[in-house]
């Protein structure tokens, strides 16, 4: 179970009310997960990926890849999301959870993208295909031109960080839902948390792409990788409308995210596809070391100060806010989330090969 522990004042969000028939549901290891089109496939501490993993990732019209031999990997990035939140509203009343990763940072990130860059490279070459060499994609004219538009690794985003390997960049990122949409309700800064980064439809553009792949005679492999902290999601159904009350659950689930995480293929002969993983994967639990309620005194003072506005205007209804941390041990995160990233690699590298072979 999660351990709950009172935190220092931390900056206020924006005042919200608060009402004595407000309902806010908490649940934390002992909820079900939110319920996605695909069911999750459960990563085991270690590098051994389960049998069933190669089929959660789907491409499209696989037999124009046969004969793929030679690849070239110019683009890969992990984000990692870092806050996350959703809200829910039921007549006047709305409530809220905000989530934060803590315990580690761009070090830890950086260590588990370049292992997890390492990874993939390792099973392409463990599957039997070749693979330029980092050094002669890097001195190649057509990189710097892909990459013209690309940032330093350690790249902020709304919701979180984008990472590329040591000595490549992040290329321009989007941001697609996480989520189901969980109400806007009055809390309107956290629907930025709800989204997480993406990686752009191409690298510079496909007339780049198209340029490196007919250089050097190889297939480009472009990847990108999303993951997740946390499952937070509002409480939805006709039962949950009728009760009058808007609830919100959530908890520490480590997660590589389904539709967010892709590995694009573009042969030298123009033939483009995406192999995308379809089923969120869960890394083990103990990836995280605590969970713990950190609703800071100035939240409080804001959602007190609002109801008794609401109070003084005759406003029923009202609105709450609770704030999460989710604790991870530098050494133990590092190793969990490596593990899972070098079991991903031998998954979508397998798909590819059934594909190419």
């Amino acid at each position: 179970m999660c351990q709950l522990n009172a935190r220092k004042p931390q900056k206020a969000l924006n005042a919200l009310a608060l009402c004595t028939t407000l309902a806010c549901t908490v649940v934390h290891s002992d909820i079900a997960l939110a319920k996605d089109d695909r069911p999750a496939v459960a990563l085991e501490a270690g590098t051994a990926m389960p049998a069933n993993l190669v089929s959660a990732f789907e491409l499209p019209n696989p037999e124009q890849f046969k004969g793929v031999k030679l690849v070239v990997v110019p683009e890969f990035s992990i984000e990692f999301l870092t806050d996350n939140g959703a809200s829910s509203t039921n007549g006047n009343t709305s409530v809220s959870q905000v989530w934060r990763l803590r315990g580690v940072g761009p070090a830890e990130y950086q260590a588990i993208t370049d292992a997890a860059y390492s990874a993939l490279l390792r099973s392409l070459v463990a599957a039997g295909y070749e693979v330029v060499p980092s050094a002669t994609m890097l001195a190649h004219p057509a990189y710097a031109k892909m990459t013209s538009a690309g940032k330093p690794t350690g790249l902020r985003t709304d919701s979180g960080i984008a990472m590329a390997p040591s000595g490549m960049v992040v290329m321009p990122l989007g941001t697609v839902s996480a989520r189901q949409s969980n109400s806007a309700g009055p809390l309107g800064a956290l629907q930025a948390l709800q989204t997480i980064g993406t990686i752009a439809g191409s690298l510079g553009g496909e007339s780049d792409v198209n340029e490196m792949a007919r250089a050097l005679d190889a297939t480009v492999l472009r990847v990108r990788i999303a993951t997740d902290f946390s499952q937070v999601g509002a409480e939805r159904g006709l039962l949950q409308r009728l009760s009058g009350k808007a609830s919100v659950s959530g908890k520490a689930q480590p997660t590589i995210k389904a539709g967010a995480t892709a590995l694009r293929v573009f042969t030298p002969q123009q033939k483009a596809a995406q192999i995308m993983l379809a089923n969120p994967l869960l890394l083990p639990e103990d990836t995280f070391v605590e969970t713990r309620e950190a609703t800071s005194a100035a939240t409080v003072a804001g959602d007190v100060a609002g109801a008794l506005l609401r109070l003084g205007a005759g406003i029923s209804g009202g609105s709450q806010t609770k704030e999460y941390e989710v604790v991870a041990e530098p050494a133990q995160y590092t190793l969990r989330m490596s593990e899972g990233m070098n079991q991903l690699a031998q998954g979508m590298v397998a798909r590819l090969a059934a594909a190419t072979r």
